[in-house]
């Protein structure tokens, strides 16, 4: 969880109203955050 502060710092949650914890949660409680990656040579699933 402490790539967590890593990742805030990046994305800057606050400019949306997400703010991080002491304790590494996000608020509000529904917030989401990762980085997502595409390879070339991935196979995905068609929708």
């Amino acid at each position: 969880m402490e790539d967590r502060r890593k990742v805030a710092e990046l994305l800057k949650p606050e400019r949306m109203g997400v703010i991080l914890s002491d304790e590494l949660m996000l608020h509000p409680e529904q917030s989401t955050d990762a980085l997502v990656f595409h390879h070339p040579e991935a196979k995905y699933f068609k929708v």
